[in-house]
């Protein structure tokens, strides 16, 4: 069994058996099986922080959209009250 650490933060388990036989694995398996680990570990981490970059994309795109609908008339395409309002109190 290892455990899935990146920059002290468990990210996960992984586990290591053979179903027939005991011993089966030695040093040098280990080791391997410790590099695998650590690759996962970094394999996820970038997974996670892809998709966090992702969503804030997506948040900021709608953030956007609302404030432009929230200032623009939907019929004429013009800037509405609100948008000369937030535009007063700005300057």
């Amino acid at each position: 069994m290892r455990e899935l650490l990146l920059q002290g933060r468990l990210l996960g388990v992984v586990y290591l058996d053979h179903r027939l036989a005991r011993g089966v694995f030695g040093r040098e398996d280990e080791l391997i099986f410790v590099a695998i680990a650590n690759h996962i570990s970094v394999a996820l981490e970038t997974a996670r922080a892809a998709r966090m970059q992702l969503e804030r994309v997506s948040l900021e795109r709608d953030l956007k959209a609302m404030h432009q609908q929230a200032t623009t008339d939907a019929l004429t395409g013009l800037k509405n009250r609100r948008a000369l309002i937030v535009n007063c109190h700005s300057q």
